[in-house]
């Protein structure tokens, strides 16, 4: 019961209302009181609210509580009423409680405790009733329920009283023993349902169950109608009745006859499984669906190398072979994916020891009644010995058609390269190894070569690292091969020698097999085998086939070599007969031609047919020479550069040397053998070489230039009428004698250098201004060009020196340039001498001017000191201080402060104007030094242009550019101050033609230096007329002048020219254009100190 109740008040009269809640203030009961003044209220409230009592008035405004009632019960709610009535009237109490009321108070009696005691009343009166009902109907589904089980389910269930009869028989128990219901109840159990061997265990087993009360599990035969026995898993339990007391043992069994007989089946199975599983001769293993074992026999782990505790932490995989695994996941796929029910292949195993087995392998899947994968059950045959025998059969089978096939090509090639090729290909392919290198050896250089290389697929070539290795870097490897020895290394990091070793790491090498190669009984080589993605045992059957086939290589190198040489001999012959210029023939003893080359019978002019009809003496010119010559054949058996004279066929003669061979054929016949090379043409040569040998010494003897020729060994081979007359010795005084000792005055030192400067630079060289003494004891010049003597093959076998006296040359060159050089003198002296008199003048000027102040300064210093005297006396007189005032007044000593300093100034810069220009002179004459010596250019140029100056001043502004990094030059600076000079006034001359005189209308000159090495180079621009290209080519000739007659000599350049180009090897380059000016290019080559070697 709530703690505070629901009370639902259907009542027409509010003071009642009060009345009552004021009854239940005072009473043992809470309640939350809901109100209803009329009956169409109070049903809508039962309706739709919960309530745990409803008290209900019988009289209501628009009803009563009768017509409540009906509506409650018509609705179905039965919530416990009380009814009040005010009247007493009893009837309306019965009918309302026939209408369903719980109880009913009279108005009159209503008091808290009345009213406490109806409400808890009639409230647990109504709960009382709906849990009985409630209990009720569970007992009564309850009873149906096990009625149901009883009567379906697929247990035994069986009933007994405390006697051991049958009270309760289920329909499976029908089923089960054939027994009906109604017969099987009230039997007694056990002398009727069980077998007579198993009573007395039924009966202390019912009894003790009897006595202990608890349930417990136990399994045992009962008997059919029939009288078979079945076996019941039973469960026993008990019932008792309402006082506790046992009343019935309830027994449910479950007939395990089929599984006990499956159970029995599956046993012997078991045991026959075993039997066989254990003592198979097959590996046999069980593997779950992801390939792990889950057992495995004996034999299985004897063929593997495992015991059954690792195998059973292993899968397939852990143990199959690389190569295999990919295979037989596919296979174990489609076992899995129900497309095959087994599959049967030959693999391969790795054992714990590492050692191959090869298997036969059968895979068949075990399903449960659903079809799904449950185990595998693995059948391993051992097959490794048939397979090695397998093998080996291959092996052989193959190893001797190797051998035929290397046999036959070997029979049949045509060339050794290609043979040795094919052979390494199918011995690689048949054994299966990486690479095969074939190795040959060079005697004379001690080196071994990989001239031949076959690789697997998939392995690199590595012919690079394998070429040219000496023998003293593979020198243990040598020495095994040169002794005839096999090297054989499943390992190559056991090979004793390190060189070797770090050589084959080098490679990739891992394994190495090599069997050295004797052709001719001579060391020619070893075949080596490498392999380089595993380790390879080598049998001694593979080794003995190996051995075999170099044996067949071996002697195919030696046949085919003989039968190259052989080829090569027979072509050699072949192609010397038919391709030789000399005459090749064959005659026997009696002169009977046998064979004569097409060079022969092209010489003779016969055909061969028309020879064969003829004897030998017949194209004798002399028959009777043709005894001589076989005489001397039978005597020495040969001749060697026989002279013989033949006649052609169109008469003409023939001019030969005879060489060649007596030969004995098999039958006995001697023949004659022999090359005959014509010299017809040498015999002609030969004449006109002794008479053009007469003519060229007559020629020599008439040359007016000296001729010396000196042999390799410095002896002289030639000495022409020149030399006699220029160095009063004679031709047969110096003809095969040491040149350097034949007695000729000169600077045999200078010769020397520039002999030995011309046969080591393999050049000619000339000599400018050799000094010699002449017959008559005077001192001559020279000009001594050497020119090497070379063969055909460039080898120096000597030279010859031609020489020229120049002594007579020089003089007029001399005259010629001093000449130049007065003519130039000539050309600036007037130019020099007023350059020089200007500033003399107003040097004289300046120092009158001097001399005229000095008088007057020294008359006032007089009257200075009488007025110092007459200080000395303290009285000065007046007059005289008037006349020294009158006196400064006349001297203008403001103007002589003035002038005078500025005077003295100018002075010293026409001093120093004359100095510099007598300096320039000097520099420009340079007297005395003709030599050539390390000169200043930049220097020179200066100087050139300031004595020049008077030639351009006038006409043209004259700038200089010159690079301060100038080398020095090594030249005759004299010569050169002479070009640049004529160069400066042609270019003033050139301008002078073209601007009138006057400073607005002036050209210009310029001179720039710069260095590009190994040449300095003198550039002098100028913007004169031009030279038109008709005549520029000619600028540089003898006496070529544009100048009007009387105003050049047309010297000038071409000295520059000479001064330049000849005599300092430089050059001169001329750019010119009509209108525009001219620019003279002189390029000068920069000597060191140490290289003054004028090499021409």
């Amino acid at each position: 019961m709530r703690d505070k109740l629901k009370i639902l008040l259907v009542d027409d009269s509010k003071v009642f209302w009060m009345y009552l809640r004021k009854a239940f203030e005072e009473s043992d009961v809470k309640a939350e009181i809901t109100g209803a003044l009329n009956m169409t209220s109070g049903i809508s409230l039962i309706k739709n609210k919960p309530f745990d009592c409803i008290i209900l008035d019988y009289m209501l405004p628009d009803g009563n509580g009768f017509l409540i009632l009906q509506e409650m019960r018509a609705s179905g709610i039965k919530t416990p009423v009380i009814v009040l009535t005010g009247h007493g009237d009893e009837q309306v109490a019965v009918t309302m409680m026939k209408a369903g009321a719980n109880d009913y108070i009279p108005k009159s009696q209503i008091s808290p405790g009345r009213l406490s005691q109806s409400i808890r009343s009639v409230i647990y009166s109504h709960l009382m009733e709906e849990h009985v009902k409630q209990v009720e109907k569970e007992l009564k589904e309850s009873k149906e329920f096990f009625e149901s089980i009883v009567k379906t389910a697929k247990a035994l269930i069986v009933g007994l009283d405390l006697k051991g009869f049958v009270s309760l028989f289920n329909y499976h128990c029908e089923e089960v023993t054939g027994w009906k219901k109604e017969d099987a109840i009230g039997k007694e159990w056990i002398p009727n349902f069980i077998p007579a061997k198993s009573r007395q265990q039924a009966e202390d087993t019912f009894k003790k169950f009897i006595d202990g009360n608890e349930g417990f599990e136990h399994e045992s035969p009962i008997l059919t109608i029939e009288g078979k026995e079945r076996f019941i898993d039973w469960n026993y339990s008990t019932l008792q009745d309402s006082h506790g007391n046992l009343s019935l043992v309830l027994g449910i069994g479950v007939d395990v006859t089929d599984r006990k007989m499956m159970e029995e089946a599956l046993r012997e199975s078991e045991q026959r499984f075993r039997v066989i599983f254990e003592g198979a001769a097959l590996g046999i293993a069980l593997a779950d669906n992801k390939g792990h074992i889950l057992e495995s026999n004996t034999e299985f782990q004897k063929m593997l190398g495992y015991c059954n505790e690792e195998l059973r932490k292993m899968v397939f995989t852990d143990f199959t072979h690389p190569d295999d695994v990919l295979i037989d996941s596919g296979l174990h796929k489609e076992l899995m994916a129900g497309e095959r029910n087994h599959f049967h292949i030959e693999k391969r195993y790795i054992r714990k020891d590492g050692e191959l087995l090869w298997a036969s392998l059968t895979v068949s899947l075990v399903r449960d009644t659903n079809g799904n994968p449950k185990f595998a059950i693995v059948m391993v045959k051992n097959i490794t010995e048939g397979k090695k025998a397998e093998e080996s059969l291959r092996r052989r089978l193959s190893y001797e058609k190797l051998i035929a096939n290397v046999s036959y090509i070997a029979a049949s090639a045509e060339d050794i390269k290609d043979f040795l090729y094919d052979s390494l290909q199918r011995i690689g392919q048949t054994l299966d190894t990486s690479r095969i290198l074939f190795w040959e050896y060079a005697s004379d250089t001690d080196i071994y070569s990989n001239s031949y290389e076959w690789v697997d697929a998939g392995v690199p070539s590595q012919p690079g690292e394998c070429q040219r290795i000496p023998s003293s870097t593979v020198p243990w490897f040598d020495a095994m091969m040169k002794k005839n020895e096999i090297i054989n290394y499943s390992d190559t990091e056991i090979i004793p020698s390190i060189q070797e070793k770090e050589l084959l790491h080098s490679l990739g090498v891992k394994s190495i097999l090599a069997i050295p190669l004797y052709v001719n009984k001579t060391y020619h080589g070893f075949i080596s085998f490498y392999q380089t993605q595993k380790y390879r045992v080598w049998p001694d059957e593979d080794i003995d086939i190996l051995k075999t086939i170099v044996q067949i290589i071996a002697g195919t190198i030696e046949r085919k070599g003989t039968e190259n040489a052989l080829r090569l001999s027979e072509d050699r012959y072949r192609s010397i007969f038919e391709g030789s210029k000399d005459t090749i023939y064959i005659v026997s003893k009696d002169g009977s031609f046998i064979e004569v080359n097409p060079a022969g019978l092209e010489l003779i002019g016969y055909t061969m047919d028309e020879l064969k009809l003829m004897n030998e003496t017949q194209v004798y010119v002399d028959p009777s020479k043709r005894s001589a010559y076989v005489q001397e054949m039978q005597t020495k058996g040969f001749v060697k550069d026989y002279p013989v004279e033949l006649k052609k066929k169109n008469g003409q003669t023939i001019y030969g040397l005879l060489s060649a061979t007596a030969k004995k054929e098999q039958n006995g016949q001697v023949q004659f053998q022999g090359i005959l090379r014509d010299i017809t043409e040498s015999k002609k040569a030969e004449e006109a070489l002794r008479e053009a040998h007469a003519q060229i010494k007559q020629l020599l003897a008439s040359i007016s230039s000296i001729l010396i020729g000196v042999s390799s060994n410095e002896l002289v081979n030639q000495w022409n009428t020149a030399a006699e007359k220029s160095f009063g010795i004679t031709a047969g005084e110096v003809l095969g004698k040491s040149f350097l000792k034949c007695g000729i005055q000169w600077d045999w030192g200078k010769v020397v250098k520039h002999l030995d400067i011309s046969k080591e630079k393999n050049l000619p060289v000339q000599m400018d201004d050799l000094r010699y003494t002449r017959p008559d004891g005077k001192d001559g010049l020279l000009r001594l060009h050497v020119n090497l003597i070379e063969d055909t093959a460039g080898r120096q076998w000597g030279y010859v020196l031609l020489g020229t006296d120049i002594t007579e040359q020089k003089r007029i060159e001399s005259q010629l340039a001093l000449s130049q050089k007065m003519e130039s003198i000539g050309q600036l002296a007037a130019g020099i001498a007023h350059e020089i008199n200007t500033p003399m003048q107003y040097i004289g000027d300046n120092t009158r001017f001097f001399k005229d102040t000095f008088r007057d300064i020294l008359d006032m210093l007089e009257k200075y000191k009488d007025i110092l005297i007459k200080t000395e006396g303290g009285i000065v007189p007046v007059e005289l201080i008037e006349e020294m005032k009158v006196m400064e007044k006349k001297l203008d000593l403001e103007y002589l402060t003035e002038e005078t300093p500025r005077a003295i100034e100018q002075s010293l810069e026409g001093i120093d104007r004359v100095r510099k220009l007598i300096l320039a002179m000097k520099d420009f004459s340079h007297p005395g030094r003709s030599e050539k010596s390390l000169s200043d250019i930049n220097k020179a140029i200066e100087s050139t242009v300031t004595i020049s100056r008077n030639e351009w001043k006038y006409v043209a502004d004259l700038e200089t550019i010159l690079d301060p990094g100038l080398p020095l030059v090594f030249c005759a600076i004299d010569q050169i101050n002479q070009a640049v000079l004529n160069m400066i006034v042609n270019a003033a001359q050139a301008i002078k033609e073209i601007v009138k005189e006057g400073p607005a209308q002036k050209g210009k000159i310029t001179i720039e230096t710069s260095y590009s090495k190994p040449f300095i180079e003198i550039t002098i621009r100028d913007t004169g007329k031009g030279i038109p290209q008709s005549i520029i080519h000619k600028i540089f000739d003898p006496f070529f002048t544009t100048k009007e007659v009387g105003k050049g000599t047309g010297q000038g350049l071409t000295i520059s020219h000479d001064i330049i180009v000849n005599k300092h090897k430089g050059t001169i380059e001329v750019y010119s254009e009509v209108g525009k000016g001219t620019v003279f290019v002189i390029k000068l080559p920069v000597h060191s100190e140490e290289d003054k070697k004028q090499v021409l």
